[in-house]
Formats: structure tokens, C-alpha cells, sequence
């Protein structure tokens, strides 16, 4: 039996066992219709100058209150009743707290909650045990998922910062001695840095192809004046995904003194890799932006 059932059936109980109920005609008509459902019904029966005087009456408005999930306004009339020293609203007290934290979570509610089914409980209400041993295990369980949310919070924070640690790094530009060459390439003029550029491909050029790895060769290397770009031309039979390949290719284009300083001149490199068969696998280019 869940906590609203249980304290229904407490509520139904106490109002027809107890000896001390004034069965007045409101409070009469009020439970005739509480039974039936007709819950707007039942709040108009009830003798409003009379219910907070009356403890019965009190503790039927917030039954009522509490059937139309009321809560706030059911723990307002139990209190009442408490407060006149009627014992059956503590068990009532404690059940609507334990809804009100079942709804928000908020750890007053349970507190509440807690302290209202102790004193049920010390009256020997039994129901108000099983209430107590029920909040305590919910209040546990919470907590847990709690911890467990927030561990998982942690570390996707954890995840965010270090990939912004990583792109930063990646972008970061390592500050290279100024060379003659590069001097020079800052100082040119754009025939000028596109005739230096073709003089570094054919260099480089002279070593391919190159065995980089176990799994991939560079073929070749060339600069074309037209499109002022820069390509170097890959075959390899390993996996390669173009994240760990950008990320590569960006940090040998802006920590070398030269390749930096053509690229700040607007000369673009681009990168194509492709299987032993031929076939096309990737292609990345990288500016001087991907280096800020």
C-alpha cells in the first residue's frame, strides 16, 4: 500500500472508530460524501466556523484537501487538528510532508516529514512505521541517484574542460626563431613568397617518396602558383580519422618557422591522403587562422 492509500485508509478508519467524533450533520454529510468521491461536495458540508475549532472537522478538511493533491493546503488543516491535540494528525502529517518531498525533493519536507511519523510512531500508530521505514529507504535511494548525477556531471565537465585544454593546445603556436628565410618571406611580395614556396616544395619533394611509418608514405610534394596552395599527397593502410589528422597536420604547419610564415602570407597546405589502391580517403586543408 503506498503512502496515499495507507493514510486514506487511516483517515477512513479513525473518523468512524474514534469514540470522540461529534457526529454533526456537516461532519456527517461531509464523510457521506468523502466516500463517494464528491470532494467539492464534502468541502461544502463541512461547518467552516466550526472545523478549526474542531479537530475532527479539521482533520476531514485536509483528507479532502489532500484526495484533491492539495498538499500545501491538506498540511495547513493537519496541523490544525495537531494542534488541538487530536494525535491521528501527526500519521497524516508525516504522509503529506512525505508527498510533498516525494514531489520537490526538498529536504525541509522530509525533516518535516521524519519528525511528524516519529510522533505518530511514539503514540504506537503502527501505520506511521511503516511510513517512516518507507521515507528513510526513498530518502536513501534519492540521495544515491543524487550522487550518482552528479559524478556523472563531474565528469562530463571534467570531459569539456580537458577538450577545450586540448583545443587550445592545438591551436597554440609554438614562437620559432626568426630565420633568414622566414625574415625574408615576411618582407616579400606575393610573386616573391609564391617562388620561395616552390623552392621549399621542390626541397622537400627531392626526399619522397618517404616512408613516414609502418603504414604511410608520402608520394609527393608540390606548390601550385595559381591557387597559391600547398599539397602534400599521402598513401596509407592504416586508419586514420580526420580529427587526429587536422589536429597533426595543423600543429607541423604552425610550429615550423616557414611553413608559419607562408601561411601568414596566405599560402594554403593542403593534405590528401589515399589508399594503396588509389582511392580517396581524406583531405584536409589548414590556413594561418587554424593557428590562433
Amino acid at each position: 500500500m503506498n503512502t496515499i492509500s495507507l493514510l486514506v485508509f487511516s483517515i477512513i478508519t479513525f473518523l468512524y472508530s474514534s469514540v470522540s467524533i461529534s457526529y454533526d450533520d456537516s461532519l456527517n454529510a461531509a464523510i457521506h460524501f468523502y466516500n463517494q468521491g464528491k470532494y467539492a461536495e464534502a468541502k461544502k458540508a463541512l461547518d467552516r466556523t466550526n472545523i478549526e475549532k474542531n479537530p475532527n472537522g479539521s482533520y476531514m478538511m485536509g483528507a479532502i484537501l489532500l484526495k484533491e493533491s492539495n498538499l500545501n493546503e491538506a498540511v495547513k488543516w493537519f496541523q490544525i487538528a495537531a494542534d488541538n491535540n487530536l494525535v491521528e494528525a501527526y500519521h497524516a502529517l508525516g504522509s503529506a510532508y512525505h508527498q510533498l518531498w516525494q514531489r520537490n525533493y526538498i529536504d525541509s519536507y522530509y525533516v518535516k516529514s521524519k519528525e511528524h511519523y516519529a510522533k505518530s510512531t511514539a503514540t504506537g500508530f503502527q501505520q506511521a512505521q511503516t511510513g517512516l521505514a518507507q521515507l528513510e529507504r526513498e530518502y536513501y535511494d534519492h540521495k544515491q541517484e543524487k550522487k550518482r548525477k552528479q559524478i556523472q556531471l563531474d565528469k562530463a565537465e571534467k570531459k569539456r574542460k580537458q577538450i577545450q585544454l586540448d583545443k587550445a593546445e592545438k591551436k597554440k603556436v609554438i614562437a620559432p626563431k626568426k630565420s633568414a628565410l622566414t625574415n625574408k618571406i615576411a618582407r616579400a611580395n606575393t610573386a616573391q613568397v609564391n617562388n620561395i614556396a616552390k623552392k621549399v616544395a621542390n626541397s622537400i619533394a627531392k626526399d619522397a617518396p618517404a616512408r613516414i611509418n609502418q603504414h604511410m608514405t608520402l608520394l609527393s610534394v608540390m606548390f601550385v602558383s595559381s591557387t597559391r596552395t600547398f599539397f602534400y599527397s599521402y598513401e596509407t593502410s592504416g586508419y586514420i580519422t580526420e580529427s587526429s589528422a587536422r589536429s597533426k597536420i595543423t600543429a607541423g604547419v604552425c610550429s615550423n618557422e616557414i611553413m608559419y610564415a607562408l601561411a601568414k602570407k596566405g599560402i594554403l597546405f593542403r593534405y590528401e591522403y589515399s589508399s594503396p589502391s588509389g582511392s580517396k580517403i581524406l583531405s584536409i586543408s589548414v590556413t594561418s587562422r587554424d593557428c590562433y
